[in-house]
């Protein structure tokens, strides 16, 4: 799919000459999206990163919910069509345990993603790759690029100096999306919102204060329980082009057509 990028976004990309390597931290670029008011379109991402840079892998990291055998794996279906379309899919689970209160957390979750990033853009730097592109403002990716920076990769942040519109644990009020010192760290910054009309669109509920978004009963426990509601975000992503939508047996069906697919990157049937 040929896209229409202007001059001054492919300036932005310039210095990554050589194989590009993206890594996508799933959660915390699913929570740009939302706090900059738009829904990621993960096809348009894509075909925009292969007409900026020459893609070497895509890489898409996703913490997953403890569920049990009762509940519907909500988060399924999208990282399926990532899988079958050009993604590399991480998945790591998240658990169930009591916290000193006696108060059972389902998605606490553990260190294995951040790991798994990391190590992930090691190898392939190590891999003659010449750039590492990162969609990510956590800050715990800081020595991450300052590691690759010595090794002679050049690391590019893409997020976004804008507030958040959810808690941290910094004590600021309306933080940035991104750590500064991992915006600092960085070779090239690419502030998000510049370029994410290529591959999102508006969200309706843009102007929702996010404790609406998230829930009464959820609110006091944001970060914790922050995946809940993004795989019921992430629930609309996965539609192809005849209009046919994800449904779910006993709820209402999906509300608006993110990804279309086109014939020859319809999902495979997954068996089991």
């Amino acid at each position: 799919m040929t896209m229409n990028i202007t001059k001054e976004v492919r300036n932005m990309f310039s210095e990554m000459k050589g194989r590009a390597t993206v890594l996508i931290d799933g959660s915390n670029f699913y929570h740009t999206g939302l706090s900059l008011g738009v829904k990621l379109d993960f096809k348009r991402l894509r075909d925009f990163l292969n007409s900026v840079v020459s893609v070497s892998r895509i890489h898409y990291f996703a913490t997953r919910p403890y569920i049990d055998s009762s509940e519907k794996d909500r988060l399924r279906p999208l990282l399926d069509w990532l899988a079958y379309n050009g993604y590399d899919v991480h998945e790591h689970r998240s658990f169930m345990r009591q916290n000193a209160n006696g108060q059972t957390n389902r998605f606490l979750r553990t260190n294995s993603m951040t790991v798994d990033l990391c190590l992930t853009a090691i190898r392939a730097f190590n891999s003659n790759v010449d750039n590492i592109i990162l969609f990510t403002g956590d800050g715990d990716y800081t020595e991450l690029v300052e590691h690759l920076k010595t090794e002679g990769a050049r690391v590019c942040v893409i997020s976004s100096t804008k507030p958040t519109r959810f808690s941290t644990n910094s004590g600021l009020n309306n933080p940035s999306i991104v750590s500064d010192p991992l915006r600092r760290a960085a070779d090239i910054f690419i502030e998000i919102s510049d370029i994410i009309d290529l591959f999102a669109m508006p969200l309706e509920n843009r102007n929702i204060p996010p404790s609406e978004l998230i829930g009464d009963d959820e609110k006091d426990d944001e970060e914790n329980n922050s995946l809940d509601n993004e795989l019921d975000d992430e629930d609309d992503i996965v539609e192809d082009d005849e209009d046919d939508i994800v449904e779910d047996d006993e709820e209402e069906i999906v509300e608006e057509e993110i990804v279309e697919d086109d014939e020859e990157e319809k999902p495979k049937v997954v068996v089991g």
